[in-house]
């Protein structure tokens, strides 16, 4: 594994352990927007199922990037339009966003491109004939 996936991948345990931290911080704001068990249930699978990715990153699994990014792409434009509203609410909060969005851009960047981006082909390569 080149350094630069393995600093990718710490990058993505930085972001989920943030998030965590942000849950926490946020817990009276997300529960008055949506009720307490909801959130119970929503928070958990989506930390399992990043876990779950960031684990299958690590193990070179080109899918895993692929479907990170794209679930990155797909929370950036909203998380970005969120992040005023929640600096003005919580600076603690609105950092902590700012700082797990960069932590997440960062490791997509250094998966897709060079030698992290090799990487991953000669894994999906390996993984096919395997």
């Amino acid at each position: 594994m080149p350094a630069q996936v393995l600093l990718a991948t710490r990058l993505l345990w930085l972001s989920l352990g943030l998030g965590l931290v942000n849950s926490a911080i946020q817990w009276r704001f997300l529960t008055s927007q949506a009720k307490p068990a909801f959130v119970l249930i929503v928070q958990p699978i989506t930390l399992a199922l990043m876990v779950w990715l960031t684990c299958m990153v690590w193990k070179g699994r080109n899918w895993a990037r692929i479907t990170l990014v794209i679930l990155l792409a797909l929370g950036l434009l909203p998380s970005l339009q969120l992040m005023g509203a929640t600096f003005r609410r919580d600076p603690l909060a609105g950092s902590l966003t700012a700082i797990i969005t960069i932590c997440q851009l960062t490791a997509m960047y250094l998966v897709f491109t060079n030698p992290g981006r090799s990487w991953f082909s000669e894994a999906a390569r390996s993984e096919g004939s395997a």
